[in-house]
């Protein structure tokens, strides 16, 4: 736990308070446990400032010690489905454990507590998720009906709620400082800071910054009729970067508009290519079709020459088998020999 050590101030104040306190090294024991070390610290009024530290350090150790043991128990019981009933009562066992960690006894809430605001709430500013984290704890305090020490009173518990809420109030008015700053400069706003201020004031609609413009009006001329020169300058920069704004909103919804009907173009586009798509399909279908029935005529094409010239052929080779016949009947005739029968 370096990082108590590191990021907490002590209190400077002195503290007379007398100190019987012994330091032990901490082990992982249950809270009210007749060992435990929190029970050797004094509570209440009795509690020095380096030993509360020392305590709420102790403090996390331990829960982060329980925490691992319960998270590898845990694990090792899912990974296998068939757990038996020991490592189901190692589990529940460190849970209560666990549990029995984070219920301390109502002196040990006081002296935790007090042991958290030693921490300077100027480091807040630094880890801002940290600030929510203390404002919940301090928030819980101050809703507390416990007898709290002196040091956790309702009003101290509210002042450091209320300091931890403007660390965030006092970056978005530093920069709305600064955007007027330039204003008056003749410097125009960026996109970016005029981005920062409609996400932190919430003024994303036109209608939200005209209600804003309007309250302003009326605190201007409040201001003039109460002759408060420099309120009612501040408050007419403060009407024109509110103009500004409204005009960087009016730019993004009619940047969205234009966004919205290029999309609705491309998808208009996209429909129609797929449609040619899909007419480039039939058209190719055809096409092989065709392809394939021109083939199929060609084939019958070529059967038919091929018939007629065996056909040709064919006629030919009677002719010339008749007129051999004819030769041979005459040459027989010459020579006095019997006809020869014109049989094929």
């Amino acid at each position: 736990m370096q990082k108590c050590n590191e990021k907490v101030k002590l209190i400077d104040a002195p503290n007379n308070l007398h100190l019987q306190v012994k330091t032990e090294e901490s082990g992982c024991r249950p809270a009210g446990s007749s060992n435990s070390n929190t029970s050797n610290f004094p509570t209440g009024s009795a509690l020095d400032g380096k030993l509360l530290l020392a305590l709420l350090c102790e403090h996390l150790k331990l829960h982060d010690l329980v925490r691992t043991e319960l998270m590898i128990t845990l694990q090792a019981s899912a990974k296998n489905h068939t757990s038996t009933e020991r490592r189901k009562e190692e589990a529940l066992k460190l849970a209560g454990l666990w549990k029995a960690k984070l219920v301390m006894p109502v002196e040990n809430h006081a002296e935790d507590g007090f042991g958290l605001m030693v921490y300077s709430l100027s480091t807040l500013e630094e880890d801002f998720e940290m600030g929510w984290d203390f404002l919940d704890i301090f928030q819980l305090l101050q809703s507390s009906n416990e007898n709290l020490p002196e040091e956790l009173s309702s009003k101290s518990l509210e002042h450091c709620v209320q300091k931890i809420k403007n660390i965030g109030k006092e970056e978005i008015s530093s920069v709305i400082k600064d955007a007027i700053r330039n204003q008056v400069d003749g410097i125009a706003p960026s996109s970016d800071v005029l981005v920062k201020l409609a996400d932190s004031l919430s003024l994303r609609s036109n209608q939200a910054i005209l209600i804003e413009a309007v309250a302003l009006e009326k605190l201007k001329e409040s201001a003039e009729q109460a002759e408060n020169t420099g309120e009612a300058e501040d408050i007419e920069q403060m009407i024109a970067l509110k103009k500004e704004l409204n005009e960087f909103n009016l730019l993004i919804e009619k940047s969205d508009a234009a966004l919205k009907k290029k999309e609705v173009e491309l998808k208009s586009m996209e429909d129609r290519f797929e449609a040619k798509e899909k007419d480039f399909e039939i058209l190719r279908k055809k096409i092989a079709d065709l392809r394939l029935d021109v083939l199929s005529k060609n084939i019958k094409l070529k059967e038919d020459e091929v018939y007629r010239a065996s056909s040709r052929l064919m006629d030919f080779v009677k002719g010339f088998d008749r007129r051999l016949l004819d030769f041979d009947a005459k040459l027989r005739k010459l020579e006095g020999l019997p006809k020869v029968s014109n049989e094929t």
